[in-house]
């Protein structure tokens, strides 16, 4: 992912630094912003997805920590337009190209139910962290009673939504923008006939030696699932400073 990132972002005058998980990024990016000497030098986050709600997406936003149009980093390596590049780069037929579509929307299916109980509870842990309790609250009713009126109450509302987002998914793009599953792009390559683990090396392969220009394409297939981030010309205009660097999740 960090060769990945730094092809896409390079043209835009990014500098790609990794620093771990999606935690790490935003702390690093909040505490930069924080640190009046390095007011010069714009930092952005890229972290994955996963199965934040829309609203802390845009509050992360606001902080210059912005995430990936699918689930975690790893889809990118099975976007539909990059299957159809490595199909063709690896001599497969459209045939092994349907599979490997197929595959990814049966191992959806499988995984849904897991997928839904897990973006609720991510949903529960978001909201109680959102919950500000009376500053009297000092017994369990009190505690119990806040939490009743402030989650409780919406936790049918909650299982509904996060149903409705999955059962909605339906195309291969969207399946991806849900989908948490690490090793999809690991196993992905049994339907390209490779080995375990081989098809996202042949990816950054092709990156790193970019055979017949085929880099320029890869870029194109991913990088409408990566934020844009704000103009390096224009942070440059405003500062006066022509260092500019994103962190991003390795």
């Amino acid at each position: 992912d960090f060769l990945l990132y730094s092809e896409v972002y390079r043209e835009s005058g990014f500098h790609v630094i990794p620093c771990g998980g999606c935690r790490e990024v935003i702390n690093a990016v909040k505490a930069k912003k924080q640190y009046a000497k390095l007011k010069g030098i714009e930092v952005y986050g890229v972290i994955d997805r996963d199965f934040r709600v829309q609203y802390e997406i845009d509050s992360l936003a606001t902080d210059g920590i912005f995430c990936l149009k699918v689930a975690e980093v790893e889809n990118l390596f099975v976007v539909p337009a990059l299957l159809k590049i490595m199909q063709e780069q690896l001599g497969c037929d459209e045939s092994d190209l349907a599979k490997a579509e197929e595959f990814i929307k049966e191992l959806f299916v499988a995984q849904k139910p897991a997928q839904i109980r897990e973006a609720i509870k991510k949903e529960l842990e978001h909201q109680l962290d959102c919950l500000i309790f009376d500053k009297q609250s000092t017994t369990t009713d009190d505690f119990t009673r806040e939490i009743n009126s402030n989650i409780l109450d919406k936790i049918n509302e909650i299982i509904a939504e996060k149903t409705a987002i999955f059962d909605g998914a339906d195309s291969l793009d969207e399946i991806l923008k849900v989908l948490n599953f690490k090793r999809l792009s690991t196993i992905i390559g049994d339907q390209y006939k490779l080995k375990v683990g081989e098809y996202p090396r042949r990816v950054i392969n092709l990156l790193k030696n970019n055979p017949n220009d085929i880099k320029g394409r890869i870029i194109e297939a991913v990088k409408p699932y990566l934020p844009v981030l704000p103009d390096a010309e224009d942070i440059e205009a405003e500062n006066n400073n022509e260092q500019e660097c994103e962190v991003v999740e390795n």
